[in-house]
């Protein structure tokens, strides 16, 4: 019974093993999302194996909301796209950061909230308790582009960092 009882789990660990990026972000950033994506983008041009999720890899006539909790389970990173409209979303809200909190909590992944825009993040304490990649007194709209970029590619950097 105990033999059993240990494969079962061994097999329960396995299915759930996290290897994956998530961006969680509001569909009116998708702006910022595409310049995520491109800095990440380096990181398999230096061969390193990871894959990057976001809901616009659900195809049409897939199951979306399965797609969205399949690609939670194996986060290993989250990057959050914090604006106002990311924390004033009820699907954020209900279906994506309660997993992803759990699985920081829980599983050890990495949650890294990337301050796209003014917002009330750090009076989110269930947020604001992860490290925010950048100042979040300092949103990346209010910043000159050289420093947006260099916030995004010390964003790919940590990342890789992750990843070795």
């Amino acid at each position: 019974m105990a033999k059993l009882l240990k494969k079962k789990q061994k097999v329960t660990k396995e299915k759930t093993k996290r290897t994956n990026i998530f961006i969680s972000y509001a569909r009116s950033d998708r702006y910022w999302l595409s310049k995520v994506r491109t800095h990440l983008k380096v990181l398999e041009n230096k061969n390193i194996s990871i894959e990057v999720w976001d809901d616009t890899k659900i195809k049409a006539g897939e199951k979306w909301k399965e797609q969205i909790e399949d690609a939670l389970s194996t986060a290993k990173i989250a990057i959050l796209l914090i604006t106002a409209e990311f924390i004033a979303s009820n699907f954020i809200n209900n279906n994506e950061l309660p997993p992803l909190l759990k699985a920081a909590e829980n599983d050890g992944a990495k949650i890294i909230p990337l301050i796209v825009k003014p917002s009330t993040f750090t009076r989110r304490r269930k947020l604001s308790q992860f490290q925010a990649i950048n100042d979040p007194r300092k949103s990346l709209i209010e910043l000159p582009a050289g420093a947006r970029e260099k916030i995004l590619v010390k964003l790919t950097n940590t990342i890789e960092d992750y990843f070795k």
